[in-house]
């Protein structure tokens, strides 16, 4: 059975990334809102969405939940980690909790902490 990766967000700064877990034997699922990102032609299956419509990656998920996926990678914005949250918990993958990145992110939270 082959090992996938899903990959959140690629630009032209994420290529090297997504060709080295390429390289590595791995099968991409890319998910990334830009219907002409230069991943596509890479990657084995693409999905159009933002890493922060839960909704759409709810979608996703049902698509590929039977998949073996053996983790989840983003080199994109921040923002990005929220969406590889999501996913990875319904996966049942570690990655950090939704609510720890919010406190990296948010300046309010995280400043309440100390």
């Amino acid at each position: 059975m082959d090992n996938f990766v899903v990959f959140l967000g690629c630009n032209k700064k994420q290529l090297p990334y997504l060709k080295k877990i390429k390289k590595q034997n791995y099968k991409i699922i890319l998910i990334d809102k830009n219907k002409k990102n230069l991943g596509i032609k890479i990657s084995d299956q693409y999905f159009c969405s933002s890493y922060l419509d839960y909704k759409k990656l709810n979608l996703i998920y049902n698509k590929i939940k039977k998949k073996k996926i053996s983790n989840i990678f983003t080199a994109s914005s921040q923002f990005a980690h929220l969406g590889a949250s999501f996913l990875a918990k319904k996966i049942k993958i570690p990655y950090p909790t939704l609510d720890s990145i919010d406190i990296c992110l948010c300046k309010n939270r995280f400043y309440k902490i100390f």
